[in-house]
């Protein structure tokens, strides 16, 4: 017997499966993640049409008890490029008609086993190259777990079904959220109205980081939904693990910055506002960010130092400007030493 493979298809070993994965057979059917499934006497399988949603799966069988490594329970087949991964002994994989089966190595193929619908003569988009299809294929939107494209070869819409909603999505959807309701370091959280809103964006954003732990964009706007509600100590982690991720964009130090100095952290403040200004030694912003870093921290003579040399690149700089009265009137006396920002800007705390 064999199994069909369409576009990227999990093959799981049926032995495998009936001694480790938690209540076996039936089980592992009742929790596949479409209606895909399908299986002979010695295989099952689970067919995706993104690469990314069958690497999930896979890695979840793994959690499961499933041993994944070096292909001994389970594999992925490519019906695109025509490969198995990882390679495995104990699998073969062929073409019948314009589809694709595989069958445990030494069976004899008499019977094909394939999902509702298969069809091994209409397989056309499985079998075109990824690069012919990149150059065919032109996305249009998404359609809650479908993703639409335009065929230029059919002349029609495409669709690609997706397991899980795709994080790209989901970061594009919270960023608009989130960049329409920023707010500056030291000013009033965002309003009642929106943190609706804003509440949905992190959800959706700690759902990206779940699935995408190494991506310091995720945690930073994370960091930036954190901030807009008012959460600075939120805000404060998830930005620090953006800017642990990543140390080589000045933007993470310039916010992070920010949120230490409502946290009255001044001298973790001058420390990271340092860090920026190495990557950007002419930005005057930062320069200003240093100057009140060390106001905060108490360290009135370099904050006097840092503030002058900002206006002496930008005199004009109406915010430096500001600063540099705040900082005089606090050490000649006429201004109380301020414990954070929002002692400078007066503004509601959260």
């Amino acid at each position: 017997m064999a199994i069909a493979i369409e576009a990227i298809t999990v093959v799981v070993r049926n032995d495998a499966i009936q001694h480790r994965y938690p209540g076996g057979a039936e089980a592992f059917q009742m929790n596949v993640p479409n209606n895909t499934f399908c299986a002979d006497d010695s295989l099952s399988c689970v067919s995706f049409m993104v690469e990314s949603d069958a690497k999930v799966y896979f890695d979840e069988l793994e959690s499961l008890g499933l041993d994944i490594r070096g292909g001994n329970d389970a594999v992925i087949c490519d019906a695109f490029r025509q490969e198995v991964r990882p390679d495995c002994a104990w699998l073969q994989m062929g073409r019948y008609k314009q589809g694709t089966i595989a069958w445990i190595e030494g069976e004899e193929v008499r019977t094909i086993i394939g999902p509702p619908g298969w069809d091994p003569e209409g397989q056309r988009l499985n079998y075109a190259t990824t690069e012919e299809a990149a150059k065919r294929l032109k996305y249009l939107r998404n359609d809650g777990n479908v993703q639409v494209f335009w065929d230029n070869v059919e002349e029609q819409e495409v669709y690609v079904g997706r397991t899980q909603v795709p994080l790209e999505m989901l970061f594009q959807q919270a960023g608009a959220i989130v960049t329409a309701n920023l707010r500056n370091p030291g000013s009033s959280p965002a309003p009642a109205e929106t943190a609706i809103e804003l509440q949905r964006a992190i959800e959706m954003l700690e759902t990206v980081v779940e699935r995408s732990p190494d991506s310091w964009r995720a945690h930073w706007m994370l960091g930036k939904a954190w901030h807009a509600l008012g959460k600075s100590e939120l805000a404060y982690v998830s930005l620090s693990k953006a800017f642990e991720l990543e140390k080589q964009e000045s933007v993470i130090p310039r916010e992070l910055c920010g949120i230490c100095l409502e946290l009255g952290r001044g001298s973790e403040a001058v420390r990271i506002s340092e860090h920026a200004i190495g990557l950007e030694p002419q930005n005057t912003e930062l320069l200003g960010n240093l100057a009140l870093a060390h106001l905060i921290d108490g360290r009135h003579k370099e904050a006097e130092a840092t503030i002058d040399a900002a206006l002496k690149q930008n005199e004009g700089d109406p915010v430096n400007q500001a600063l540099r009265r705040i900082i005089t009137d606090v050490v000649k006396g006429r201004r109380s030493q301020p414990r954070d920002l929002y002692d400078l800007t007066g503004a509601r705390r959260s």
